[in-house]
Order: C-alpha cells, then sequence, then structure tokens
C-alpha cells in the first residue's frame, strides 16, 4: 500500500493525462469528447485539491510550525487554477478551440509550477520530518532506563 504521498503524486500525473486526453480532443475538434474529458479532469483535479486542502494541509497547519506561509502560497495557486479551469471549461462549452488552449496553456504551466513546489519541497520536506520525528520516538524508547522486575 501506498502513502499519502504517493497518492498525492499519482494524482499529478493523473490529472495531467485528463488534460492531455482533452487538448487532443479539441484539437480534433470532437466537442463531445471532450465535454466528456472536461468531465474527468475537472472531476480529478478539484479533487486532488479538495484532498490535499482537508486532510494534507490542515495536519500540516497543526503539526509544522512556520508552514503557514507556504500552505497559503499553495492555496492561492489552487484558487488561480480553479479559475483557469472554469475558464477552460467555459471554452470548451462554447467551442471556442482557441480560448481552451489560451486557459489551458496558462493552466499547465501553473499546474506544474504547483506541483514543483509541492513535490521538490512540501513532500520531501514533511517525509524528513516525519522520519525524524519516527527515529526520536525510536531513540527515546530504546535510551529510557530499563526497569527491572524485583526478583
Amino acid at each position: 500500500m501506498g502513502t499519502l504521498f504517493d497518492k498525492l503524486l499519482s494524482d499529478h500525473g493523473r490529472c495531467e493525462r485528463h488534460l492531455e486526453a482533452l487538448s487532443k480532443s479539441v484539437a480534433d475538434k470532437d466537442w463531445n469528447l471532450a465535454a466528456q474529458y472536461c468531465a474527468h479532469f475537472s472531476e480529478s483535479f478539484i479533487g486532488h485539491i479538495e484532498e490535499e486542502e482537508s486532510s494534507f494541509f490542515s495536519c500540516l497547519r497543526q503539526s509544522v510550525k512556520g508552514c503557514d506561509w507556504f500552505l497559503d502560497d499553495l492555496r492561492m495557486d489552487h484558487v488561480r487554477l480553479k479559475a483557469l479551469l472554469t475558464r477552460m471549461l467555459q471554452a470548451v462549452h462554447d467551442k471556442n478551440a482557441e480560448g481552451f488552449y489560451l486557459h489551458a496553456e496558462s493552466l499547465l504551466i501553473l499546474m506544474r509550477d504547483h506541483s514543483v513546489k509541492e513535490e521538490d519541497i512540501l513532500y520531501p520536506a514533511v517525509q524528513r520530518r516525519l522520519q525524524n520525528e519516527t527515529h526520536e520516538a525510536v531513540r527515546k524508547t530504546s535510551c529510557a532506563p530499563q526497569q527491572r522486575e524485583p526478583s
């Protein structure tokens, strides 16, 4: 069974694959298929953001001091990403390929930048912290004075 980090990383890849399929359907001017891919992409993308914010970010805020500014930055990315998603979905609804590509390109750039912040900074930092806390707990347990049973 994978970790939460594995799931979140997998989500990033899944969202990019859905966006690629959506872009191809728009290029082919297959608007019915594009509408279906919009639903898949939107569901995966919004689900990922909601999971991060409701589970991962809230746990971090409670357990890691000094991370508020970074999580606020990631949340602002989420707001911008959702706004671009809304515009992109509207462009598909309007069968506007040019509008779609304008917003899809911006979304992809921001999505990749956001993923780098998470995958290269946030996730490794949290994993290191968890490992350090685990090692410290093990050290305290193994270094604690042993009490002898009375004979």
